[in-house]
């Protein structure tokens, strides 16, 4: 029996318009009852996944939550870091320069705010949570005292498939190589993962990996889904983590992660 779900935030658990819907907070609520536990799993800082803990009944001390695609690791009421890894200077400054050179727009993720090269509005529109700053040369900041947890390239998704293609071969020794989003190219520091993030998290609560249930829907979500013992692709999955999943439930929008958790709470029940 699966005794841990691990669920990728936006494109899985959160409906398009990124809202908790009544039947996700019911399943989770019924999961949780049969003492099984819950980890969300996302690219977002941990700031900004709290509303969505305490919507849906998770923000205890029973649940985890892993941000920055595994940078940070926390109980979900916030008053425990299990881990995090941040990036070197050295990484923070390849990353920049290299972004610079391609004329690409950079988010610079700290822990509570984004510093980015320059301003969009849209994107401060659509996240009206995000502390957002501009600094046009991202070099000349004084990164000390600041980690910095992700670094994102901004595209359109036709763009962000070019930025990914041409990306110089050292970047893959360097950084850990992903889209959250389509219009996204993220970065972490090597050896960070939503995968180790799950392994640590897994060995401090006694759940095996073939215990836990993984839901995903972007390439940032395959380390998750190749980890757990059942790897389940949203609808609206691209066709990259449907092909590597073990099986395809319904879409974000089709509540897919609460109508499969119900099946499987139906199956230990009969």
């Amino acid at each position: 029996m699966y005794r841990l779900a691990a669920i990728d935030l936006d494109g899985t658990l959160l409906t398009p318009d990124k809202k908790v819907s009544t039947r996700s907070v019911e399943a989770l609520r019924a999961w949780q009852e049969h003492g099984f536990k819950v980890v969300l799993a996302t690219a977002r800082p941990f700031y900004r996944i709290g509303k969505f803990l305490r919507a849906l009944d998770l923000a205890n001390d029973h649940n985890y939550a892993i941000a920055f695609n595994g940078g940070i690791v926390m109980r979900a009421d916030g008053l425990e870091r299990i881990h995090s890894h941040s990036f070197s200077a050295g990484g923070i400054a390849d990353a920049v320069t290299y972004g610079d050179s391609i004329g690409a727009p950079i988010f610079v993720y700290v822990e509570d705010k984004i510093i980015s090269n320059r301003d969009d509005p849209l994107y401060r529109q659509k996240n009206p949570d995000v502390k957002f700053e501009v600094a046009e040369n991202l070099n000349a900041v004084a990164w000390e005292g600041l980690p910095v947890y992700k670094i994102a390239y901004v595209g359109t998704p036709d763009v962000v498939r070019e930025m990914r293609r041409a990306l110089p071969a050292g970047f893959e020794q360097e950084f850990e190589v992903s889209s959250s989003v389509p219009q996204f190219v993220d970065l972490v520091p090597l050896g960070t993962s939503k995968a180790k993030a799950l392994e640590m998290i897994g060995a401090r609560v006694g759940v095996s990996a073939d215990e836990m249930v993984a839901f995903g829907d972007e390439d940032n979500d395959a380390p998750l889904l190749d980890y757990a013992g059942l790897a389940v692709a949203m609808g609206n999955a691209s066709d990259a983590i449907k092909e590597m999943a073990d099986i395809t439930c319904a879409s974000n929008a089709d509540d897919g992660v609460a109508r499969f958790l119900e099946v499987l709470l139906n199956a230990r029940a009969a």
